[in-house]
Formats: structure tokens, C-alpha cells, sequence
């Protein structure tokens, strides 16, 4: 899970930034400023993975988003930068503080929320980290990667098979493959399985697989071009 400050001195552009980047289910937390000053104290309070800046503030500021960014970097280094603004002559300056990404307005959320995706798999969660959090209907959960067998999507919904049972979660299927460790692997458009728990492939006869779990009944599916990829990694039973 990351955190996201956004800088945009417009309101109805700060609000619905805000809603958009709080509808993502591995952001847990959003910071809202209006202007340079309450983002950059709000950066050195919070340090949030993931800062959202417009570069033309109003005509009252004294800095622009640029000059913000050189400050929250020099208090949050580790805070990785992505540049708001409706015009794209500030795009060649405003590499100067090496920003990750550069979105023009008007705002696109496919865009805002695939770069968020991307910024959570570079900064999220460690590779070795045993947990990792869920958005839920009924709030957060956090699963022990360990526990987890195989993440399907069924229809608009996203299951987590896990020792404990069945978890639903709001997030898409490739925001959950982004952040997970290596040992997890996207099989089919429709199922990412856990490796270490994999127990037998079988062949359906029709250009798929069947993977079956140590312990567990439910099963997956494995398509012949991910079998092709993966098949030095298991031994199937055919």
C-alpha cells in the first residue's frame, strides 16, 4: 500500500483527483494540497511514496509545481514525482528534477490510474515482504503471501484462494501481479498461482491446463502458451 499527495490548486480538478486516486486499492492514504507550502509540509510530515504535482499554480503562489518538486526531494528523496499540468512547454523543464511521469490535462483516469499501478510495483511493497494488504468491501485484510495458492478473476470479481479461505477484493488482476513476489506467476488471462504451492498440471486436451494445489481442492487454469514459459520451472503429470 502507498500513500499519494496531490498539489492542484484548482477545486474541482483537487477533488476529483482525490476521489480517483482514493478509489485505487492499493493507495491507503491521500494528502490534498492547494498550494506549494501546504505540500511541501505535508510531504516532510508524511513522506508519501507518490507525489501528484500541478506545475501552474495560482497567480498568489510564489513557487511553481517544478520549484515544490526540488524542495519535497530535498526532504523526501524516496518520494517519486509525477507532473499534472495543461501545458506541455513545461514538459522539457520539468525533467530537471527527474520526475517519474508527465500527465497533460485533461485528466484521463485510465492514465492516472495505470501510473499509479506502475508506481506501486516500483515502490509498493518489497519483494520479500510476507504480507500485503487488500481492499475489501468490508475494509482492509492483510494475507500472508504464504497461505495464498492462486489470485482468479471471476467475471468483475477478484478472488484470493488462501488457507483461510476465500478473500474478495477490489483491486484489478494486474494491480495484484504487480506487487506480488516472483514466486507468483500469471498462467492465464484469468489466474495468477502461486508456485511454491503448485501440486500437478494436467492436460485438458483443448490447449489448456489444469493445476492442481497441495491441500486444496479448488483448482486453476494454465494456458499452452504460459505452459510453454513455465514448464522447466514443474514437472506436470500428464
Amino acid at each position: 500500500m502507498v500513500s499519494v499527495l496531490i498539489l492542484e490548486d484548482e477545486e474541482y480538478t483537487r477533488r476529483y483527483l482525490g476521489a480517483l486516486v482514493s478509489e485505487h486499492p492499493l493507495v491507503n492514504h491521500v494528502y490534498m494540497a492547494s498550494g506549494g507550502g501546504t505540500a511541501i509540509h505535508l510531504a516532510g510530515e508524511h513522506t508519501p511514496e507518490i507525489a501528484l504535482l500541478d506545475i501552474e499554480l495560482g497567480k498568489d503562489e510564489e513557487l511553481n509545481g517544478i520549484e515544490v518538486a526540488r524542495l519535497i526531494t530535498a526532504t523526501s528523496p524516496t518520494t517519486q514525482i509525477v507532473f499534472i499540468t495543461g501545458y506541455a512547454k513545461y514538459a522539457l523543464s520539468s525533467f530537471l528534477v527527474h520526475p517519474y511521469d508527465f500527465i497533460v490535462k485533461p485528466i484521463r483516469k485510465d492514465r492516472v490510474i495505470q501510473v499509479i499501478s506502475d508506481l506501486v510495483k516500483r515502490v509498493g511493497m518489497p519483494k520479500a515482504c510476507p504480507k500485503m494488504s487488500i481492499k475489501t468491501n468490508d475494509g482492509t485484510v492483510f494475507i500472508s503471501l504464504d497461505e495464498v495458492y492462486f489470485v482468479e478473476k471471476q467475471g468483475k470479481r477478484i478472488c484470493m484462494h488462501c488457507q483461510s479461505g476465500i478473500q474478495e477484493t477490489t483491486a484489478q488482476l494486474k494491480d495484484i501481479e504487480n506487487i506480488l513476489p516472483d514466486n507468483f506467476k500469471r498462467v492465464h488471462k484469468s489466474f495468477i498461482i502461486n508456485m511454491n504451492k503448485l501440486h500437478r498440471v494436467r492436460d485438458l486436451g483443448n490447449r489448456s491446463y489444469e493445476v492442481t494445489f497441495a491441500e486444496y481442492g479448488r483448482t486453476a487454469l494454465m494456458s499452452r502458451y504460459k505452459f510453454e514459459e513455465f514448464k522447466q520451472m514443474f514437472s506436470p503429470s500428464l
